[in-house]
């Protein structure tokens, strides 16, 4: 399985465990060193109908592993009664770029099984696929060679003991879907290879921002509905409180969205806790909360422990952004139409204790949501602000830097706050702005570009230089995707 269907970021881990479905770590599976996921789904006689076998088909999307491009068709429709359990194990290729997929099954297989099994290689169009079967009642099918690895494990216990060991302890017993993942393996949207099938996908290995370690993700039903646990470890307890305060964000605008009370209800009640660089979340959703959460699209957020965020960090170049605000600890900067926060609280990360980072928005909602944030996080150097159309309402002559993501344009008084930005920084202070804007349509009117919430980046370098600002530097390539933005830089002389 070279280049299994990408997702926009997720996942890995090395290891050996033990683990079966319905009773995890009953029978040894030993995984190899290289191993990078884990995920299990099944268990004894599965209801595929109710809301547990929805999770167990969402998680396998999550991870890239349902039948999109007609791999492994007998995932999501596990279709031979035989098949009691399957547990799927990511490995990584020699080259470190091109994961395998290697399934493992257990049951009383027969031949349709086996026809199935074989199937699912047959729509790969992967000419080294194998799927092998034991007497002990499990078969093995995906890459040849990864295949062989994990069998090679399997019959001299050589697997490398890592991270996915300690996830592997926090799956709970019973449960009816489960993943286990570390932080070296993402996977990345991408358009698919040329020549290969349409949408497929390939895969890119980055470290991951969070310095997740391990996360571990479990699903199982219960006398009144269904049991959601995921526990994650961070490199640094910094890390970890950042994700918690994000993921408990998260669960809060959640329950703002259409949905049953009983799902309100549940993600209300959902536990969020903390232990040093331990996170965990527990939920407890009943029967029609439960069908909510699978069929709503929220639980991909929750299975990926809202990690969607690094991948933000990645595409929107935060690590840029610190470098052309010239950022150091101690820096005094402010983040302007700051949302929900999420540059706010990096900034404060970045400019750690002694420094400060003002958060501005005039949005009731967010200002209350930065304001939950601020106090919960800990952060007692980010001071939420209330800013008004024609100021921002910052401190004179006070800040090292000022940063506009995607709210410049926004900005109907834009003159008059482009003075009030000036006045607030020192000599030398910088301005950073990061906006939308369409190539084709560049030369419009300024109102036309407004109103579609874009602004050209010639418009705004010269608006900035009207309002009294040197100009550093522009790239109006510096964001490609999801959306077309530019960067501005510019400095107060």
């Amino acid at each position: 399985m070279k280049k299994p269907r990408s997702l926009f970021f997720c996942i890995l881990l090395p290891v050996a465990c033990a683990f079966a479905l319905g009773q995890p770590h009953a029978d040894p599976i030993a995984l190899p060193g290289g191993a990078q996921l884990v995920v299990g789904v099944g268990g004894e006689a599965p209801d595929q109908s109710g809301p547990a076998a929805k999770i167990r088909r969402l998680l396998l999307k999550e991870f890239g592993l349902d039948d999109s491009d007609g791999r492994f068709r007998i995932l999501v429709d596990p279709g031979p009664e035989e098949i009691a359990s399957l547990t799927f194990v990511g490995l990584l290729a020699d080259d470190e770029s091109k994961p395998d997929i290697v399934g493992i099954a257990r049951g009383e297989f027969g031949d349709s099984t086996e026809r199935s099994l074989r199937l699912s290689g047959e729509l790969t169009s992967q000419r080294d696929f194998q799927v092998l079967t034991d007497s002990k009642g499990e078969a093995f099918f995906g890459d040849a060679d990864a295949v062989k690895k994990v069998l090679q494990a399997h019959k001299d216990g050589s697997g490398s003991k890592g991270p996915i060991s300690e996830g592997i302890s926090e799956v709970e017993e019973g449960a009816e879907a489960w993943a286990v993942y570390t932080g070296g393996w993402l996977k990345r949207e991408s358009e698919g290879p040329a020549g290969g099938p349409e949408g497929l996908g390939t895969w890119s290995l980055q470290e991951a921002r969070s310095g997740m370690e391990w996360a571990s993700f479990s699903a199982w039903q219960a006398d009144d509905g269904l049991r959601l646990k995921l526990v994650a470890l961070l490199g640094t307890t910094d890390a970890a409180r950042l994700l918690e305060d994000e993921l408990r964000t998260y669960l809060e605008s959640a329950q703002r969205m259409r949905g049953s009370d009983d799902l309100k209800k549940a993600l209300q009640e959902a536990r969020v806790e903390r232990d040093a660089s331990r996170l965990f979340l527990i939920m407890a959703l009943g029967a029609e909360a439960a069908e909510q959460l699978a069929e709503g699209g929220r639980s991909g957020v929750v299975f990926r422990l809202n990690l969607r965020d690094d991948d933000r960090e990645d595409w929107q170049r935060i690590s840029d952004i610190y470098r052309h605000l010239d950022l150091k600890p101690g820096s005094r900067v402010a983040d302007i139409g700051a949302g929900r926060g999420f540059l706010s609280f990096r900034l404060a990360r970045a400019v750690g204790d002694k420094g400060s980072v003002w958060a501005v928005d005039i949005d009731k909602d967010s200002l209350k949501t930065l304001r939950e944030r601020a106090e919960r996080s800990g952060y007692s150097q980010v001071e939420v602000v209330e800013g008004k159309p024609d100021s921002p309402g910052l401190p004179r002559d006070s800040l090292d830097g000022v940063v506009i993501v995607n709210a410049y344009h926004e900005m109907v008084k834009y003159r008059k706050m482009l003075k009030q930005i000036r006045r607030s920084l020192v000599s030398g202070g910088r301005l950073v702005l990061i906006e939308p804007f369409d190539p084709e349509r560049r030369d419009d009117p300024r109102q036309d570009q407004v109103r579609r919430h874009d602004i050209a980046p010639e418009l705004v370098e010269q608006e900035i230089r009207q309002a009294g600002f040197e100009l550093l530097t522009r790239d109006d390539d510096f964001i490609l995707r999801p959306m077309r933005e530019s960067l501005v830089v510019a400095r107060k002389p």
